[in-house]
């Protein structure tokens, strides 16, 4: 089943990312005080908003002309902001923790560290090697413990090799596998401790993508009012961007301040 078309199935991502960073340095400046809360279905005001930024621009020479003390600066990235917001938006739903989930792989994994106790267990009780090998062994089945005796078995392997060699079947491929198994176990677990801290960030940058994107957004329906008022046409070029809700003066109807 072909999923529904979203900007970011196509290049729109690539330029969402571009325009996040070159309107990172506004985003965090802007005071906790300002933020608003995102109560917008973002994807879906990104797909309207963005084919009607071309007849936005055209207000341009006008506003020029007529309202020497808009904020033309930001008039001129509101496109950046829209796009800023769509990237903001993306990296927040991708930002959760990711699930570790026991896999065919890890049950191999399981299964070489278990063998490679066997191993060094024999070498020990042959008096070949150091007992103190499987001191930092725990021989358990969780996810953090199998990654670490592979761990440690494989420095411990390595710095005996050559007594290894002669006394197993052991090849360098395997504790090879079993470092590189181990590295992803260990990455794993790394990621899914991180998300809550990523996840917040993420958080707070789709809500500062999306505070300054609405506010600009506003300057421009104001400016598009006074500009058009003859023409009576300001909602076709800059539309009110909450369909099912009256029109007031200004955001303050529709929108709350974030708690800081």
């Amino acid at each position: 089943m072909t999923p529904p078309h979203t900007p970011f199935l196509d290049d729109v991502a690539l330029r969402a990312r571009d325009a996040h960073s070159r309107v990172a340095p506004e985003l965090e400046a802007i005071p906790a005080s300002e933020l608003l809360v995102a109560n917008l279905h973002i994807p879906t005001t990104v797909a309207k908003t963005l084919p009607r930024m071309d007849t936005i621009r055209t207000l341009r020479p006008r506003i020029v002309d007529e309202l020497p003390r808009f904020d033309l600066r930001r008039f001129d990235r509101l496109e950046d902001y829209l796009l800023a917001m769509a990237y903001a938006h993306h990296a927040f739903r991708s930002a959760g923790a990711p699930r570790v989930v026991w896999t065919e792989q890890h049950d191999y994994a399981r299964q070489l560290r278990d063998r490679l106790v066997h191993d060094a267990n024999t070498l020990v009780a042959r008096g070949a090697i150091d007992p103190s090998i499987l001191s930092s062994l725990s021989g358990l089945a969780r996810f953090q413990n199998v990654a670490d005796d592979l761990l440690a078995l494989d420095a411990a392997f390595r710095r005996e090799w050559p007594v290894v060699v002669r006394g197993t079947n052991i090849v360098a491929a395997d504790l090879d596998r079993a470092r590189a198994l181990a590295d992803a176990m260990v990455e794993a677990l790394r990621r899914r401790d991180e998300a809550p801290a990523r996840l917040a960030a993420a958080s707070l940058d789709r809500i500062r993508a999306f505070t300054l994107f609405v506010t600009t957004y506003d300057q421009a329906r104001r400016a598009a009012s006074h500009l058009r008022w003859s023409e009576g046409d300001a909602d076709t070029i800059v539309p009110w961007l909450f369909p099912s809700r009256s029109k007031p003066k200004g955001l303050a109807g529709v929108v709350q301040r974030e708690v800081p």
